[in-house]
C-alpha cells in the first residue's frame, strides 16, 4: 500500500476550492445549487452557524462551475470572493479587480468605487463587459458571511446605511441585468433572515433564490468521514465509524467540531501510521466533545502568565456579543488589536501570541492581508470555537459584561452631564468603581462601544468625589450634632429634633416631587428623541428605496418620516436628525419627486364611475376623459375645472382621440358605436355603427381624413372621417382586437389583439404586412414611436415589447409591472414611454436603454389609460378609482446650467435685487444673465487678460471687475457700458469688494497690496501694506468698520476700513488663504485655504471658533448666507458644500461640476445658490428647503406648514375627497391626526399649479402664506 497522504481534514476553517478533492457527502446539495444557478443568476445559501454554507459553495459549487458542469453564456468562469466588512463597495471593487487578473492598486479600487457610487449597477456592468468578453468568461461573485452587512444596516450613521443600501442595490441589479454574464451567490446565517427587510428588494430576491443548507444524512456523514480517509490511502475501523456517526449528530456545530476531531485523530494516528484509524486514536485527542477544548488549552499552556492574560484581551478584541445577545466573531486589524491590548508600540508581541494558535494544525485564527502585509485582518476561524472552548466563551461573556457597564456609564454621562442629581450613588457606583479598578479601561478599548470615554470617566470620577465629599460631610454633621447634645437641654433637644424631623419631611417631600417631575420630563424627552431616531431611520430607508426604484410613494414616505422626526419635542442639546441625514432628506429634488402628481379630478361619492380613457387635446389646454358611466368629460388643464360633459353613448367609453386640429373628438364604446363630437360646442356630429360588437379602440389619421376602429369581432374597420362611410375591413386576427394606431405618415396601421399578436397593415391596400409574435397573452395597447421606426405593444402578460418595424424583430422587452398592462404612450420626442397597469401604477421607461425611469404611485385601483401632453412635460392617467390624474414627468428640477463662456470661470455674483447674475471668466469677459430665465443679457468686454472677480455695488447701479491685466473696471449695470478703468496695481488683481454704502471699492492684488478707491471719481484713497505674498481676496464687514484680506502668506489680516490701520493677523492656516467672508453679524469671519480647510473666527478676539473639514482638495472660496445660518464653500475637488455656521456640521454636498469649483454666491433671499467653475459653466442650485425649513437643526413654522399641506394632499390622493366629509367638523376645525382639516384652508392645493410651476412650487407658496396668515 502507498504511503498515506497529508492530513485530508481541514479542521475548523471552511473548505476551499483547493480542498475539493477531499470534500465528500455534499454531491446532491452541489447539484441543487447548480440547478438553482441555471434558473437564476442570484443564489442565497442560508443555514445555521456551522452548517457548512461556505464549504458547500467554495469546495462544492465553485469547482463544479470551473469544471464546466454549468455552461451558460460561456464555459470559463472567473470567481470573485469577498466579505462585506465595514466597506462593502471597496471590498467588492477589490474582489472584482483581483478576479479579473488586474493589478489591485488602490487607485483602481477608488476609480471603480466611484463608478459604482455615481452610475450604480449599470456603470459596473459597463466596467465588467470588456474583461469578461476578452476572457470569454462568466463571473461568479461570492459574497461570504453576508450577515456582516447587517452591522452596517443597524448603524445610526446615515453614511453607513447608505453604503450598505448601495451595495445591496448594486448586487441585486447586477444579478438582474443581462448584458454581462454575472452570477451572484451569497452565504448567510439563517438567524439573520429577519434583518433582510432592512434593504429594499432583498427579501423578494431571497424568497426567489434561497437554498437552505440541509443537515447531512447518516450516509452523507459516513461519506464525509470515510471518503477523505480512503482517498488518502488509509482505513478506519467500523466501530470508530459507527461511534462518529452516532456521537454529536444533529447538534449545533457538529460539522466543524467533527472536522476538527478528525483532523486531530488523523494526526494522532499518523505518528505511527500502523493499522487502521481506531478508537484509541480518537480517545487520545479527547473525542469530539473535548478535542477543541484540549487543543486550545494546549496552546494556552505553552504561554507565560503575562502572555495568557494578553491572550484573553486579544480574543476579546476579535469577538463580540451582538444586539441579539449572540456571541459572534468580530474581525479586526493587527494594529487595532494591539492598541486595544495596550501593545500599540509592540504589535509583534500580539503576533507572537497568535502564532501559537495558528501553528501547525492549530487553525483557531486566520489572517488576511487585504489591507497591508504589516497590518493583517485577524479573525477566529469559526464561531463554533466560542461555543466549544469554555475559556473563550467566558472571555466573551466577561467582555460583554464589562462593555455593558461602560455603555451604561457613558450613556448616563452623555444624557445628564455632571448634574449632581444624576451622579452615580450607592451600589451602582460601587460596582462601576470595582469594574474600573479591575479592567483599567483605555480610550482604545472604549472606542469599540461608545465614543464619549473621557466624559464617562470624568462623570465617574465626579461621582466618586461626590460620594467621598458626602461621607466627609456626613461625618462633620455627626460631630456637630454631638456637640449640640451637650449644649442644649434634653427638652429643647427633643423639640428641636421634632421640628427638624417634620421640616425635613416637608422639604424631602417637596424635593422628591420636584425630582420626580424632572425625571418624568427627562424620560419624556428621551422617549421623544428615541422616537425621532426611529423616524430618521425609516426616512433614510425610504429614501434608499426611492433612489433605487424612483418611486413617488417612497419619496413621500421619506419626507413624512423626516417631518415626524422633527415634530418630536426633544431636549435642546440634542438633534432630531443627524447632520449627515439632513442633506439628502431635505434635498429639494427629493421632495419634488414626492410631488409628481400635479392634479387629480374630484371624487364626489358615486357621481362617476371608473375612468377608462383619457386624451390630451393637441394644444394641451384641455383633456378628455371617458367613464364607465357612459359620459365623456372635458377638463381645463390650467384650472382643473370641468368644462363640458358629453352624453350620448349607452355603454362604457373605451377610447378617446382628438383630431390633429383639435376640433373633433372621437370616442368608441361598448355600445357598438363611434361618435364624433364638436369640441367647441360639445355637440354630437356623427354616429358611426360598428358590426354589432363593442369597439375597443379608435384612431384618427394625422391628415384628419380617416378613422380606424378596433372591434371585438376580430376586425379593424376604416371609415372616412368626414362622411362616415366605411372604406375597408382588415381581417386576419383570430381574437378580438383591443388597440389600433396610425403611424406618423399614415401609411401603416398597427393593431393588438386577444390572439396574442401585433399586426402591421398597409393602409392604402388594406393588406397585412407583418405579424409580430412574442406576447404570452392578449395585447391591450399598441403605439408607434414618433420617428416611425419602432412600435411598442403592451399585454396582459405584464410586459411591454419594442419592435423594429423594418424587420419585425423584437429589440427590447420591458418588465416591471406586477399585473397586466392596459395602455402605453410615447412622449412627443420618443425618448420616454408611459405605461398604465392593473397593478395601480403608472410607469415611465427610457426607450433607449429599456430601463425604468420612474414609478407614479397614487391610484388606488387599476389604471386603464395613459397619455402624454403635447409638450411631453406631463402624463395623464385614468383609473378604476374614479380619478383622472396629471403627473409631472420630471418633478425634480436639476440645477440650471448656464453656458456661454469659452474658458473657465473664476467668480459669480448675484445682483442685490436677485434679477441678474454676473460671471467672470478667464476668457477675458464678464457675462450678465437673467436669473429667472437663465438667458444671457450682456457680454462685457474690455479686459486684456482673464477676469478673476466681479462684484455688484449695493445700490445695484455699478459692477466692478478685477483682472490679471492689473486693472479694475467699473460698468453701468443697466446699459453694460464701461464707466471707469482703475489703474495702480503692479500685478494681477484678484478681487474687488464694495463698501456697504457703495462709495468705496477695495481691490486685492498679487502685488501684496489692498487698494481703496473712491467709486464716484475713480481716484485712489489708500494703499494697505503688510502681507508678505500675493493677496487673493478682500471683504468689507456689513457695518463698514472692518476690512478683511486673505493672502498666500497663509494669513488673514483685519484692517480699520476708515484709517487703514492693521488691527489683527489670524494665523492658523498651514497653506495659502484663498478666500475670506464676513458674516452678517459683523462678528464672524470665515476663511478658505489651500490646506483643504475652512476656518471660522471670532473677529473681535481673533480666536478660532471652528475648523470645517471635508473637502479633499484646495478650498477656493467661502460665502455666508444672508441670514448667516449657512456657509457655502467651493473646492478643487469639483464640489460645492453647504455648512451649518453655528455647529460646523456639513449640510449637503452639491456635485455636478466637472472641474474646479471656484466661486459660490447666495441670492439675497438665501433660497438660491449660484456656483461657477473651471468647466466653463454656472450652476444655479435650489437650497430653499434648508433655508426655509431649518434653523440650527430645529424645524421652522414653514416646515410644519409644508408638512401639513403635503400630508393632506397625499391623503386626498390616496383616499379621495370623501375622507374629508367623514372627519370635517367645521370649516375652521384644527387638523386631525389623519391629515384632514377645514376645506377652505386646503382648497388651493386641490387646483392645478399655475403655469410654469410644479406642485412643489404651489405647496411651498401655500405654506409660506399659511405661516404669514395661520389658520384661525
Amino acid at each position: 500500500m502507498s504511503e498515506p497522504a497529508a492530513n485530508p481534514f481541514v479542521g475548523l476553517r471552511p473548505f476551499e476550492s483547493r480542498d475539493s478533492l477531499y470534500y465528500f457527502g455534499r454531491g446532491e446539495q452541489t447539484k441543487a445549487l447548480l440547478r438553482q444557478l441555471n434558473h437564476s443568476r442570484f443564489l442565497s445559501v442560508v443555514g445555521s452557524s456551522g452548517s457548512g454554507k461556505s464549504s458547500l459553495v467554495r469546495a462544492g459549487l465553485i469547482p463544479n462551475l470551473e469544471a464546466g458542469f454549468l455552461i451558460q453564456d460561456r464555459d470559463l468562469w472567473k470567481i470573485a470572493t469577498m466579505k462585506p466588512g465595514d466597506t462593502p463597495l471597496e471590498n467588492l471593487a477589490a474582489a472584482l479587480i483581483t478576479a479579473l487578473d488586474s493589478d489591485c492598486m488602490t487607485s483602481k479600487i477608488d476609480d471603480l468605487v466611484r463608478v459604482m457610487r455615481t452610475q450604480g449597477a449599470l456603470g459596473l456592468s459597463d466596467w465588467l463587459q470588456p474583461p469578461l468578453i476578452n476572457a470569454d468568461a462568466n463571473l461568479l461573485l461570492l459574497v461570504d458571511q453576508f450577515e456582516e452587512l447587517f452591522r452596517e444596516g443597524r448603524s445610526r450613521d446615515s453614511a453607513s446605511l447608505e453604503k450598505a443600501a448601495d451595495f445591496v442595490g448594486i448586487m441585486l441589479r447586477l444579478a438582474e441585468q443581462k448584458r454581462v454574464p454575472v452570477y451572484v451567490c451569497l452565504t448567510m446565517r439563517s438567524d439573520f433572515l429577519g434583518d433582510c427587510d432592512r434593504f429594499a428588494g432583498l427579501p423578494e430576491a431571497m424568497n426567489r433564490s434561497q437554498y437552505l443548507v440541509p443537515r447531512l444524512t447518516r450516509d452523507q456523514r459516513r461519506e464525509a468521514i470515510g471518503g477523505p480517509i480512503r482517498l488518502s490511502g488509509a482505513t478506519i475501523t467500523p466501530r470508530l465509524m459507527d461511534h462518529l456517526l452516532n456521537e454529536n449528530a444533529g447538534t449545533r456545530d457538529d460539522l466543524p467540531i467533527l472536522q476538527h476531531a478528525l483532523m486531530r485523530t488523523w494526526d494522532q494516528w499518523s505518528r505511527s501510521r500502523s493499522g487502521p484509524i481506531d478508537e484509541a486514536h480518537y480517545e487520545a485527542i479527547g473525542t469530539i466533545r473535548k478535542a477543541i477544548r484540549r487543543h486550545a488549552d494546549e496552546a494556552i499552556a505553552e504561554l507565560s502568565e503575562s502572555d495568557r492574560e494578553l491572550t484573553g484581551r486579544i480574543f476579546q478584541a476579535i469577538t463580540e456579543t451582538d444586539a441579539g445577545n449572540r456571541q459572534v466573531r468580530c474581525q479586526a486589524h493587527l494594529h487595532a488589536i494591539a492598541e486595544v491590548c495596550g501593545c500599540i508600540d509592540t504589535p509583534e508581541r500580539v503576533l507572537c501570541v497568535l502564532d501559537g494558535f495558528r501553528r501547525g494544525n492549530r487553525n483557531f485564527v486566520v489572517f488576511s492581508s487585504e489591507k497591508a502585509e504589516d497590518n493583517p485582518l485577524i479573525d477566529i476561524s469559526h464561531e463554533s470555537l466560542i461555543r466549544q472552548w469554555p475559556t473563550l466563551h467566558q472571555w466573551v461573556a466577561d467582555e460583554a459584561e464589562s462593555a455593558g457597564i461602560y455603555r451604561r456609564l457613558a450613556d448616563t454621562a452623555r444624557r445628564f452631564g455632571r448634574h449632581p442629581d444624576s451622579l452615580y450613588r450607592g451600589t451602582q457606583l460601587d460596582v462601576t468603581l470595582q469594574w474600573q479598578e479591575k479592567q483599567h479601561p483605555t480610550v482604545a478599548w472604549a472606542r469599540r462601544y461608545h465614543p464619549d470615554f473621557e466624559a464617562a470617566m470624568a462623570f465617574l470620577n465626579q461621582s466618586r468625589r461626590a460620594r467621598d465629599e458626602a461621607i466627609e460631610g456626613e461625618k462633620r454633621r455627626q460631630r456637630k450634632r454631638l456637640r449640640q447634645v451637650w449644649l442644649f437641654t434634653s427638652v429643647l433637644f427633643l423639640i428641636t429634633v421634632a421640628a427638624c424631623f417634620f421640616g425635613w419631611q416637608a422639604y424631602e417631600r417637596k424635593r422628591q416631587a420636584l425630582e420626580h417631575s424632572r425625571i418624568a420630563r427627562a424620560n419624556e424627552l428621551e422617549a421623544n428623541y428615541n422616537l425621532a431616531k426611529v423616524f430618521e431611520e425609516k426616512a433614510l430607508s425610504a429614501l434608499a428605496r426611492a433612489r433605487m426604484e424612483n418611486a413617488t410613494d417612497a419619496y413621500q414616505d421619506a419626507f413624512l418620516y423626516t417631518a415626524e422626526a422633527y415634530a418630536q419635542e426633544i431636549a435642546p442639546d440634542r438633534d432630531a436628525l443627524e447632520w449627515s441625514s439632513i442633506g439628502p432628506l431635505l434635498a429639494p429634488d427629493n421632495i419634488q419627486q414626492a410631488l409628481a402628481c400635479r392634479w387629480f379630478s374630484p371624487v364626489l361619492c358615486s357621481a362617476q364611475e371608473a375612468l377608462t380613457a383619457v386624451s390630451f387635446s393637441p394644444a394641451g389646454d384641455t383633456l378628455a376623459s371617458g367613464s364607465d358611466d357612459t359620459t365623456i368629460t372635458i377638463w381645463s388643464t390650467a384650472s382643473g375645472k370641468r368644462l363640458k360633459v358629453l352624453n350620448g353613448h349607452q355603454g362604457t367609453i373605451f377610447s378617446l382621440v382628438f383630431s390633429s386640429d383639435g376640433k373633433i373628438l372621437a370616442s368608441s364604446s361598448d355600445d357598438r358605436t363611434i361618435r364624433l363630437w364638436d369640441t367647441a360646442t360639445g355637440r354630437q356630429l356623427k354616429v358611426i355603427e360598428g358590426n354589432q360588437c363593442g369597439i375597443f379602440s379608435v384612431a384618427i389619421s394625422s391628415d384628419d381624413k380617416m378613422l380606424a376602429g378596433a372591434l371585438w369581432d376580430n376586425t379593424i374597420r376604416l371609415w372616412n372621417l368626414v362622411t362616415g362611410r366605411q372604406l375597408k375591413v382588415l381581417e386576419g386576427h383570430t381574437g378580438g382586437v383591443f388597440s389600433v394606431a396610425f403611424s406618423g405618415d399614415d401609411k401603416m396601421l398597427a393593431s393588438g389583439s386577444w390572439d396574442k399578436t401585433v399586426r402591421i397593415w398597409d393602409v392604402a391596400s388594406g393588406r397585412q404586412s407583418k405579424v409580430l409574435s412574442g406576447h404570452d397573452n392578449g395585447v391591450y395597447s399598441v403605439a408607434f414611436s414618433p420617428d416611425g421606426k419602432t412600435l411598442a405593444s403592451a399585454s396582459i402578460d405584464r410586459s411591454i415589447r419594442i419592435w423594429e418595424i423594418a424587420s419585425g424583430r423584437q429589440i427590447k422587452k420591458l418588465e416591471g409591472h406586477r399585473d397586466g398592462i392596459s395602455s402605453i404612450a410615447f412622449s412627443p420626442d420618443g425618448k420616454t414611454l408611459a405605461s398604465a397597469s392593473d397593478d395601480r401604477t403608472v410607469r415611465l421607461w427610457d426607450t433607449a436603454s429599456g430601463q425604468p425611469a420612474g414609478v407614479f404611485f397614487g391610484h388606488t385601483d387599476e389604471v386603464y389609460s395613459v397619455a402624454f401632453s403635447p409638450d411631453g412635460m406631463t402624463v395623464v392617467s385614468g383609473a378604476n378609482d374614479k380619478t383622472v390624474r396629471i403627473w409631472d414627468v420630471a418633478p425634480a428640477r436639476p440645477p440650471r446650467v448656464l453656458e456661454g463662456h469659452t474658458k473657465g470661470l473664476f467668480c459669480v455674483a448675484f445682483s442685490p435685487d436677485n434679477r441678474t447674475l454676473a460671471s467672470a471668466s478667464w476668457d477675458r469677459t464678464v457675462r450678465l444673465w437673467d436669473v429667472a430665465s437663465g438667458k444671457p443679457l450682456k457680454v462685457l468686454k474690455g479686459h486684456d487678460d482673464g477676469v478673476y472677480n466681479v462684484a455688484f455695488s449695493p445700490d445695484n447701479r455699478t459692477l466692478a471687475s478685477a483682472s490679471w491685466d492689473r486693472t479694475v473696471r467699473l460698468w453701468d449695470v443697466t446699459s453694460g457700458k464701461p464707466l471707469t478703468v482703475l489703474k495702480g496695481h503692479t500685478n494681477g488683481v484678484y478681487c474687488v469688494a464694495f463698501s456697504p454704502d457703495a462709495r468705496t471699492l477695495a481691490s486685492a492684488s498679487w502685488d501684496k497690496t489692498v487698494r481703496l478707491w473712491d467709486v464716484a471719481s475713480g481716484k485712489p484713497l489708500t494703499v494697505l501694506k503688510g502681507h508678505t505674498n500675493g493677496i487673493s481676496n478682500v471683504a468689507f464687514s456689513p457695518d463698514a468698520r472692518t476690512l478683511a484680506s486673505a493672502s498666500w502668506d497663509k494669513t488673514v489680516r483685519l484692517w480699520d476700513a476708515v484709517s487703514g490701520e492693521s488691527l489683527r493677523v489670524l494665523r492658523e492656516h498651514t497653506d495659502g488663504v484663498l478666500s475670506v467672508a464676513i458674516g452678517p453679524d459683523a462678528r464672524t469671519l470665515a476663511s478658505a485655504s489651500w490646506d483643504n480647510t475652512i476656518r471660522v473666527w471670532d473677529m473681535e478676539s481673533g480666536r478660532e471658533l471652528n475648523v470645517l473639514r471635508g473637502h479633499t482638495d484646495f478650498v477656493h472660496s467661502v460665502a455666508f448666507s444672508p441670514d448667516g445660518r449657512m456657509l457655502a464653500s467651493t473646492s478643487a475637488d469639483d464640489t460645492v458644500r453647504l455648512w451649518d455656521t453655528a455647529t460646523g456640521h456639513r449640510i449637503r454636498i452639491l456635485a455636478g461640476h466637472t472641474d474646479d469649483a471656484f466661486s459660490a454666491t447666495f441670492s439675497a433671499d438665501g433660497h438660491t445658490l449660484a456656483s461657477g467653475a473651471f468647466d466653463k459653466t454656472v450652476r444655479i442650485w435650489d437650497i430653499s428647503t434648508y433655508s426655509r425649513f431649518l434653523d440650527a437643526n430645529r424645524p421652522t413654522p414653514m416646515l410644519r406648514a409644508f408638512a401639513r399641506g403635503a400630508r393632506f394632499l397625499w391623503r386626498v390622493e390616496r383616499d379621495g375627497l370623501g375622507f374629508r366629509r367623514k372627519t370635517m367638523r367645521s370649516p375652521s376645525s384644527p387638523q386631525d391626526d389623519d391629515g384632514s382639516a377645514g376645506e377652505q384652508e386646503f382648497r388651493p392645493l386641490l387646483e392645478p399649479p399655475p403655469a410654469g410651476q410644479t406642485k412643489y412650487d404651489q405647496l411651498m407658496a401655500w405654506a409660506r402664506n399659511r405661516v404669514k396668515t395661520p389658520p384661525p
